[in-house]
């Protein structure tokens, strides 16, 4: 017990001595100042004093227009897991040669010929996968969605296929729903109804298909919260703030009531707004919620004792 008593003393004392010395390393000899690196220098903060030499890893050209970037660039894109093979893989293209010469029409033939049988020998996974990215795109194109939620999507998608979720199941469907659970895990407001419209299934089908992967992966989704939802309603019908606050004030006292167990928060919060602002008219909160009439009436009913 001693023994070890002493290596643990020893080893803080080595590592509070090699953090002391790093951290003189990074002052400067004359003010004391900290050092940082620009331009593959080594320069005082304080006093400009250059204290020595490194490896730069900027650019070592400079460019003033995206057409420039693009001549002079020598790496291609970063690895994005929105396409099947992580944007590594390489395709045969056709239409032109090497030296920018429009291929001839026996030319073009056998370049077509090329690229069939290279669809058909990859494998069915990378096939199936190909298709998935494909529809993870249009997804996200119509649903005006960005790129860091496509590439949450295309992981999320990768884990469900790892998991054998794909028999018996649409590769489109499946897309759609882990679209869905990605926006509702990164707090972007697209509900089923959108997600249906633009993946053209129902939202019975995805909202099936979003409960099985729920319970296959233990998804941790977090609560959807209220004020984004009134705050896009507003928005949609040009409402002041004063009106989403008083919106607001009412949902919570809502939800103190326990009125929010089991309802959907964008009915109660058309409702709300239906109640703090009387120039709007039911049917304008039902299309700007996206919900029906008979739901914002059945809402407003249960909220109008807390007004």
């Amino acid at each position: 017990m001693v023994w070890k008593e002493a290596v643990l003393e020893m080893s803080q004392t080595a590592s509070s001595w090699k953090e002391g010395a790093d951290e003189e390393m990074s002052l400067c000899p004359e003010c004391h100042s900290h050092i940082v690196e620009r331009g593959g220098e080594l320069v005082c903060e304080g006093c400009g004093l250059v204290i020595g030499r490194t490896v730069s890893r900027e650019r070592e050209y400079r460019t003033f227009d995206g057409q420039q970037f693009q001549q002079r660039e020598r790496v291609g894109s970063p690895l994005t897991y929105a396409f099947h093979d992580k944007g590594l893989s390489t395709k045969i293209g056709g239409g032109k040669d090497g030296h920018n010469i429009p291929l001839s029409a026996t030319q073009r033939q056998t370049i077509h010929r090329l690229q069939v049988r290279d669809y058909y020998t990859k494998a069915a996974a990378e096939r199936n996968l190909t298709l998935a990215m494909m529809n993870l795109s249009r997804l996200s194109d119509q649903l005006h969605l960005t790129q860091a939620l496509k590439e949450q999507a295309a992981v999320l998608y990768r884990k469900v296929n790892a998991r054998r979720f794909m028999r018996g199941r649409s590769i489109a469907i499946v897309m759609a729903a882990c679209v869905y659970a990605t926006c509702k895990f990164m707090g972007v407001q697209r509900n089923l109804n959108e997600v249906a419209r633009a993946s053209g299934f129902s939202r019975t089908m995805i909202h099936a298909c979003y409960r099985d992967m729920y319970w296959l992966l233990d998804l941790k989704i977090p609560v959807s919260n209220v004020a984004i939802y009134v705050s896009r309603i507003g928005n949609f019908l040009g409402l002041s703030g004063q009106i989403q606050q008083q919106a607001l004030a009412l949902l919570e006292k809502a939800k103190r009531q326990g009125m929010f167990g089991g309802r959907n928060l964008a009915s109660l919060s058309a409702a709300a707004i239906y109640l703090t602002a009387p120039a709007i008219t039911q049917k304008q909160v039902a299309n700007a919620a996206n919900v029906t009439e008979v739901t914002v009436r059945n809402r407003t009913k249960e909220m109008r004792p807390l007004t």
